[in-house]
């Protein structure tokens, strides 16, 4: 079994070093991707390819890791499907112990995380559990340690393995499970993993981090290495969700790392340069993994009593302390600042706006809702009134695009620009009354009634909410705007046309609700017939009499709307 054991390292150690040298040829094939490293960072790899007395190695930059690190990422559903969730926590927690009480380094760790999770997530069947399942956790052990580790480290995780397994001669399964999750990974297991790419971000040459003291940098640091480990061993669904590549994994941990620390906004900043290196889904990712980690944080804080996790245990003997976690809200306020900064199109000069006289407050809804698609539609034909003739544009108003060919007349503008967005403000501009046409009266005036108007129908709305009194106590615009700005939804400031125009249907319909509502009680007040109540909601009487002098019900209208946007 000795003889088999070595045996399987020599063939290892052959199959990393077959990897390295082809890394080592694809890196001096693209020198344009690597940069020389200072002359105190210069140092030697004897027996390698290329590699004179004395030449310098060349630092890999960021970009190209992360080239090779994201096609060999993991699903969730695959890695679900070849380990079951709570043995993949065992087993990862177990690797967590035993690379901490031999004092391995990390970076060895998160390459045993790797083989086993691709291994898993590759396998056309679950692994089995029991003594089996276990053999592959010690290979992944094993296999990073040959990969990058030293002799001497390999010496002591053999002697562990010997005493964890309870047998003397436990090397043929081991041996069987390398070998197993060799060809299955097609002999890959130099991939660079997400502290790999972590460590490049916050490393002592990272200019990201320039802006911070050196107690500072080491704390974030720290700290971002920790948050990574514990989002990889208990966020897996998170983590290995649907486009999550190492490279988000890492910025993630780096952006709550210095959240956490109170790191200036210019420090945040200075991630737009890795964020654009993923594509638009990674990029939205990143704030869900932020979040991920911040909250698994937050929750093992609360946790005492050795019911933490292990690797919550383990950080906090090497560093003491951690701040306290950030908020959410903090979190989702600075994610925007590390988004990387797209450059604006450069869009035509917009045409010059004849004068043109505002829409009348008594319009029908049908006319203002067609004003408002009709306006919204085409940014650049300005707005008439009903009686004025549709204009020609000048030649000169009109956009090179759009005019007739050379030595031609120009011809009028017929096309718009497609369905330009629309902010709230502009819609209030294009419903507000005529200055001259606002409702006169000091307010304290007695309500005149008005008879002549039918409430329900749908042309007479904005007829309706006048028809009450001439001196309104509230400004149309008020209502107007009101009504509108709780129709809108608040998270986007900006919308097509079209649906700008479902808006203001919707808010067309709230106000004629209220004015229908408004002239029952008028009628009811006045003695005439009630309107059956089928629709308002019961109030209670604050106080009051349960009825009135004149027999109605008294009603104590509501406070406020549910859902009411201000």
């Amino acid at each position: 079994s000795k003889l088999s054991a070595e045996d399987s390292t020599i063939d290892l150690m052959v199959a990393a070093r077959a990897e390295l040298m082809a890394s080592a040829a694809d890196r001096a094939r693209a020198p344009s991707q690597a940069r020389e490293a200072p002359e105190s960072e210069r140092s030697e790899l004897p027996g390698s390819p290329g590699c004179l007395e004395g030449s310098p190695l060349k630092e890999v930059p960021l970009s190209a890791l992360h080239h090779r690190a994201a096609p060999l990422g993991t699903s969730f559903q695959q890695l679900s499907r070849g380990l079951d969730i709570g043995r993949r926590l065992d087993a990862l927690e177990w690797l967590v112990q035993a690379f901490d009480a031999l004092n391995l380094p990390d970076e060895q760790l998160f390459a045993a995380f790797g083989l086993l999770d691709r291994f898993a997530a590759s396998s056309k069947e679950p692994i089995s559990a029991g003594p089996e399942a276990f053999a592959f956790v010690l290979a992944a052990m094993l296999v990073s340690l040959k990969v990058s580790g030293t002799q001497r480290d390999l010496d002591r995780v053999k002697r562990l393995i010997v005493d964890v397994s309870g047998s003397p001669k436990p090397w043929t399964s081991v041996r069987r499970a390398e070998l197993q999750i060799l060809r299955r990974l097609n002999f890959r297991t130099c991939s660079p993993t997400a502290r790999d790419l972590l460590d490049r971000i916050v490393g002592p040459r990272a200019s990201e981090l320039a802006g911070l003291d050196p107690e500072s940098r080491n704390r974030c640091a720290e700290l971002a290495r920790f948050l990574l480990e514990l989002g990889l061993v208990h966020e897996p669904e998170v983590m290995f969700g649907p486009g999550r590549q190492p490279l988000a994994q890492a910025l993630a941990a780096v952006m709550v790392a210095l959240l956490a620390i109170g790191a200036p906004l210019e420090t945040l900043a200075g991630l737009r340069q890795h964020r654009s290196l993923l594509v638009t889904s990674d990029d939205v990712a990143i704030t869900e993994l932020a979040e991920a980690m911040r909250r698994r944080w937050s929750d093992e804080e609360k946790l005492a009593g050795g019911r933490g996790s292990t690797v919550m245990e383990k950080w906090l003997r090497r560093v003491g302390s951690f701040p306290s976690p950030p908020s959410h809200m903090d979190l989702l306020e600075c994610a925007p600042l590390t988004l990387p900064k797209v450059p604006e199109a450069a869009l035509r000069p917009p045409l010059r706006r004849t004068p043109s006289t505002a829409l009348d407050v008594r319009v029908s809804q049908a006319e203002l809702v067609k004003q408002l698609s009709d306006a919204a539609a085409g940014e650049n034909v300005p707005l008439v009134a009903e009686a004025s003739p549709s204009p020609v544009v000048a030649v000169k108003q009109v956009p090179i695009a759009v005019r007739s060919g050379a030595g031609g007349p120009a011809r009028a503008v017929e096309t718009r620009s497609p369905d330009p967005l629309m902010e709230i403000n502009r819609v209030l501009n294009m419903a507000a009354p005529p200055v001259g046409g606002r409702t006169a009266g000091n307010g304290h005036g007695k309500a005149k009634e008005s008879r002549g108007h039918d409430s329900s129908h749908g042309d007479s709305a904005m007829r309706t909410l006048t028809s009450i009194g001439q001196a309104a106590p509230v400004p149309v615009e008020l209502l107007v705007t009101s009504a509108l700005r709780m129709h809108w939804p608040v998270e986007r400031p900006k919308t097509s046309p079209v649906e700008a125009a479902t808006f203001c249907r919707e808010a067309a319909a709230a106000l004629i609700e209220a004015a229908a509502q408004l002239t029952t009680a008028a009628k009811t007040l006045d003695g005439g017939e009630p309107k059956p109540d089928t629709k308002r909601r019961r109030t209670f009487n604050m106080g009051g009499h349960a009825t009135s002098p004149t027999g109605a019900a008294t009603r104590s209208p509501p406070v406020r709307f549910s859902g009411l946007r201000v």
